[in-house]
């Protein structure tokens, strides 16, 4: 029921009012996915494969964003200054070792998934690894610090993260 809740209001603030005047719509961005004829066993299988590690993945999430809530509130005054220089530490971490751009680490990943459905195959498994490792660490700290933002678009960007190296089959290689 929720999210069919959500999917109403959604249609009804993107359709319904969206030509009203001072209403703006900015929406996510499309991604050019490549085509995707038909289902086959070995993509279900990896399906099973990648969800169950992406379970896992955002079980530590939320335990690390626990751990770092207690923090805070023992900490209070140097939480934000503390939780800021970790989430920068994260996003110069991957800058430093992949070369790429640390906003892909920084801001929520709306405009960052299409970079990495783009670059994926020229970045390889490694420099998506290493971001999806400080994206993750980042969220958790900003979530358990009680920093402005939502999980809906970081989860995006960390699904996109992790499918890419799949997009065309468990039979590709990746460099």
């Amino acid at each position: 029921l929720p999210g069919m809740l959500a999917a109403g209001l959604g249609y009804v603030v993107f359709e319904g009012v969206g030509s009203w005047a001072g209403v703006t719509t900015g929406g996510f961005e499309t991604l050019a996915l490549p085509d995707y004829p038909t289902i086959r066993v070995p993509d279900l299988l990896w399906a099973v494969v990648v969800g169950v590690g992406l379970a896992v993945v955002v079980f530590g999430v939320r335990q690390l964003g626990q751990h770092v809530h207690g923090l805070s509130l023992r900490h209070a005054r140097l939480a934000a200054p503390a939780a800021g220089l970790a989430v920068g530490t994260c996003a110069l971490v991957f800058a430093g070792i992949t070369g790429e751009s640390p906003h892909l680490v920084l801001f929520s990943g709306e405009s960052g998934s299409a970079t990495v459905v783009e670059n994926a195959d020229s970045w390889g498994l490694t420099t998506l690894a290493v971001l999806l490792a400080m994206k993750a660490v980042a969220y958790s700290v900003s979530l358990g610090s009680l920093f402005r933002g939502g999980p809906v678009f970081p989860a995006l960007f960390r699904g996109v993260a992790t499918g890419v190296p799949r997009a065309e089959g468990p039979t590709r290689e990746v460099s």
